[in-house]
C-alpha cells in the first residue's frame, strides 16, 4: 500500500499535483457557498 501510493506520487509532477488541490479546494469552497 505504502510502495503504491510513493509511486503515484513519484509519477505526478509536485505543480500539478498543487494545481489540482488548488482546484478542488476551490470547486469545494464554491460548492459549500452557494448550498448554503
Amino acid at each position: 500500500s505504502y510502495y503504491w501510493v510513493h509511486n503515484l506520487i513519484g509519477m505526478i509532477p509536485p505543480p500539478d499535483l498543487t494545481f489540482m488541490v488548488i482546484h478542488l479546494s476551490y470547486y469545494a469552497f464554491m460548492f459549500f457557498s452557494y448550498k448554503n
